[in-house]
């Protein structure tokens, strides 16, 4: 095979999943979705068309307490249907203290969590900033810099959804860390977005998995 002809089938395979996930991502931004968070012992529930509203509501609701921690209404929002992994909570500890923040930025998250825990007079400065851990969020993204060369096969690549009749029932499927996902319905590229999101939403799933093993028959 020419390496012509491996990086065509390289940059459909990318194109393939990029779809899936812009699919995924649409689905998030327009369906009914709940949050919920929690500061000091205090629960705090909302719901709102995509998430972003879905989200803001239910850390205002917190937020606007007086008895609980700003940074940990943040850290703590999850939601049921937010798959994309783009919001970030970070951690810090100094001296026995531990402070919560969170964002859909990571830097302003990481901001946040060291500066929470600088201001207090009771914590180092310095281990405040060695002791910071994140996960998730975004910053802006890396250019894009295509694969190298391969002799081999490629691999790993989901087979194409049947998109010749977007009527056609289709049972699509993924499976991540073990788990498999499966749903029913009309329509390759809803379904197949939908499956994504149930295995994404899965706090034991690895969320690329769940795009890259997803197929429908």
């Amino acid at each position: 095979m020419s390496r012509t002809s491996i990086f065509a089938i390289a940059m459909t395979a990318i194109c393939t999943l990029q779809t899936h996930q812009a699919l995924a991502d649409s689905y998030l931004d327009s369906a009914w979705l709940a949050c919920q968070t929690s500061s000091k012992g205090f629960q705090f529930r909302n719901a709102d068309y995509g998430i972003a509203n879905a989200r803001s509501r239910t850390i205002r609701d917190c937020t606007s307490n007086a008895h609980t921690n700003n940074g940990q209404c943040r850290y703590n929002i999850s939601c049921d249907a937010d798959f994309t992994g783009s919001y970030a909570r970070c951690v810090t500890r100094s001296r026995g203290f531990t402070f919560y923040d969170g964002d859909t930025d990571l830097h302003t998250a990481l901001g946040r969590t060291v500066s929470n825990c600088e201001q207090s007079a009771h914590t180092n400065n310095g281990e405040c900033r060695a002791n910071v851990e994140c996960t998730g969020g975004h910053s802006s993204p890396p250019p894009y810099t295509p694969p190298p060369y391969d002799p081999g096969p490629p691999t790993h690549y989901p087979p194409a959804p049947p998109y010749a009749d977007p009527n056609r029932q289709v049972v699509c499927s993924t499976t991540s860390n073990g788990r498999a996902f499966n749903l029913p319905g009309r329509g390759a590229d809803i379904v197949i977005a939908r499956v994504i999101a149930a295995c994404r939403i899965n706090h034991y799933t690895d969320k690329e998995a769940c795009v890259r093993n997803a197929y429908c028959q």
